[in-house]
């Protein structure tokens, strides 16, 4: 029973209310109870002792006097109870839990909602702490439930509204600036039809400031954005994970599996990734395969090609040099190049891009890694002949999916002085930071068609052993400092979190992975600098079909899992975005120059190639620009 309740409930996909997806923006930064609320589940899908008990402590809408309790559910073999606990004398502990051992029974799990610390002690489980929003917060949110959105560039009535005029409830609650916001809501329509009707279509309230604009509203870009001719800084360009081009060369050391692969032996360099129709046309997939692994070295905690096998990127430096996906042409910038042309970049004088070799990943301070050194050396020249090319001017760094990762670990690896000398902004969008994400799991368990080859079937499962070689396969495993105790990985024998990784790379049949993820992984998950540099950091949100949890229930790892899907650009999960959010805001140097947009509805594949996305996309470059 218990099994299926957690499978039931992991299942369940998150509703879409108010209370969780009406985002609020401040200074295009998004809060709210997400973290909170995932907590919450991870608790409810843990495994109960006898019962489970949840205290969370702060400020709440109920304002009851009295103690209330709530059964959720209520079983023979199990029960959720949620009791709002009011104050009370010092015997109250006992009372409560001699109360529910007799009322709960199997696997039963407790929720205490309290404003008091005392009663974090009735907890079985650390209780979780809610904070009142600070003033800035509830006058943001003030605006937001009162016009539609916060954001004054979207919204301009709100910028006449005076942070003063935010009422005056004592400790200042969330429920108070509800009130005050439906209060509004309802006379605000009447006061505006007093006005003369120019005036009243401005002031109106529209849709939300986060989401996809209607079919027709969004135009492609274009040079400016809000009038003047933009002067436009040097652009390097560091793309998704598959759009770097690869040759190879083999030497005498090369041992192929089968004869065929050994043909190219001796005759320079040729294209291993490069195209990807060619694979199958020349019956080189097995080679293709083996040519690519990686071997991991203990020795040295870094990872090498096979013996023989040399590699290189085919192409560095120009915007025009990616791979071509025949499914997804548009796909590895070829929309935002035409974009950037447009608004007056050209390739190798303004525009440039930074290729690295997908299967490796970007160290962290106290990690050595031969292949990104070398291209953090090439990449540190591109920028600085990029500057000295356009007199001078400081360089816009700009990173997509996994690109971001490497963007920001390069920028985390240079002197402070050369970033002031260089770096005029840091843009990320969709990056794949430490924080990790399910989907990783997934493509690391079942296998990953992302480095699409035509024709071939099941490419996932044939490609599965040279994807678990890459060392970019493993980096961005979910952390669990951000998904904590919540299964990740359900099968009828055990569920697997993030604090069992080791355990679930064991019981996959891939013990050998459980090494480099110790010493390369997991220090980059628990590694965090702030860039300080201006940073902006865009993701897609509000995408429902973003995995949260695989379910192989058999226990059948060749399979594809059922998915249960939560909120997020249908990759990235949104909690990720959130907690690196945190980070940069926790450091008051880089909060001055940090900037986080929510784009809703945009996907993580697609915001670089969707005209509405693009079109925000853009604008932030060409506002990088003008800073």
């Amino acid at each position: 029973m218990k099994e299926e309740f957690v499978v039931l409930l992991g299942a369940c996909p998150r509703l879409n209310r108010q209370t969780y997806c009406a985002y609020l923006f401040m200074e295009r930064c998004m809060f709210g109870r997400q973290m909170e609320k995932e907590q919450i589940i991870g608790f409810l899908l843990q495994p109960a002792q006898d019962f489970d008990v949840l205290p969370i402590i702060g400020p709440h809408e109920s304002h009851d006097d009295h103690g209330h309790h709530q059964g959720l559910i209520d079983s023979a073999s199990a029960a959720i109870f949620v009791i709002d606990l009011a104050g009370g004398d010092g015997g109250e502990e006992r009372r409560f839990r001699s109360s529910m051992r007799r009322r709960a029974h199997g696997e039963s799990k407790i929720i205490i909602i309290s404003r008091t610390e005392r009663h974090s002690a009735l907890g079985t489980v650390p209780p979780l702490r809610l904070r009142a929003p600070c003033r800035e917060k509830l006058w943001y949110l003030f605006k937001a439930l009162s016009f539609g959105g916060a954001d004054p560039e979207e919204r301009p009535e709100i910028g006449k509204t005076r942070r003063e005029d935010l009422p005056a409830t004592g400790t200042g609650t969330q429920p108070a600036c509800n009130i005050m916001a439906r209060i509004l809501q309802v006379v605000a329509p009447l006061l505006l039809l007093l006005l003369r009707t120019g005036l009243r279509e401005l002031l109106s309230p529209t849709t939300t400031i986060d989401h996809q604009p209607s079919e027709g509203a969004a135009n492609g870009g274009g040079t400016t954005t809000g009038g003047g001719e933009v002067l436009l800084h040097p652009l390097v360009l560091v793309p998704g994970l598959t759009c770097s081009e690869l040759e190879t060369r083999l030497t005498d050391a090369y041992r192929p599996s089968v004869p065929r692969c050994g043909a190219m032996k001796g005759k320079g360099w040729f294209g291993l990734w490069a195209n990807c129709s060619d694979l199958p046309v020349h019956h080189y997939v097995q080679c293709f395969i083996e040519q690519m692994t990686l071997v991991y070295d203990p020795a040295a905690n870094d990872y090498r090609n096979l013996p023989g096998v040399e590699t290189r990127v085919r192409v560095f430096g120009s915007s025009r040099g990616f791979q071509r996906n025949p499914e997804h042409t548009t796909w590895c910038f070829e929309v935002l190049r035409h974009e950037l042309e447009k608004a007056g970049y050209r390739d190798g004088d303004t525009l440039f891009a930074a290729q690295y070799d997908l299967r490796y990943a970007p160290p962290v301070p106290g990690q050595s890694s031969e292949v990104f050194s070398r291209y953090f050396r090439r990449l540190t020249r591109l920028i600085e002949d990029a500057s000295e090319k356009n007199e001078n001017k400081k360089v816009i760094l700009f990173g997509h999916s996994f690109g971001g990762m490497v963007a920001l670990e390069f920028v985390r690896s240079t002197p402070m002085s050369w970033r002031d000398r260089y770096i005029k902004h840091l843009i990320l969008v969709a990056p794949v930071l430490a924080e990790g994400l399910v989907q990783t799991l997934q493509y690391f368990v079942s296998g990953s068609d992302l480095m699409y080859i035509p024709t071939v079937t099941q490419l996932a499962l044939t490609l599965r052993p040279m994807w678990r070689s890459f060392e970019s396969s493993i980096v961005s495993f979910p952390s669990p400092a951000v998904f904590g105790d919540r299964p990740l990985v359900v099968t009828a024998r055990r569920n697997y979190s993030a604090y069992d990784v080791e355990d679930l790379l064991a019981d996959i049949g891939f013990g050998a992975g459980v090494e480099p993820f110790t010493r390369r992984a997991v220090p980059k998950m628990s590694s965090f600098q702030a860039p300080m540099v201006p940073t902006t950091c865009i993701n897609g949100v509000g995408n429902n079909d973003t995995p949260e949890q695989l379910v192989y229930w058999d226990g059948d790892f060749d399979a594809e899992p059922e998915i249960a899907y939560g909120d997020g650009d249908n990759t990235i999960n949104l909690i990720s975005m959130l907690a690196f959010d945190e980070k940069m805001r926790r450091q008051p140097e880089q909060n001055k120059l940090y900037k986080s947009i929510k784009l809703h509805g945009a996907e993580h594949g697609t915001i670089v190639t969707e005209d509405w996305a693009l079109k925000r996309v853009m604008q932030e470059i060409l506002e990088a620009n003008r800073i």
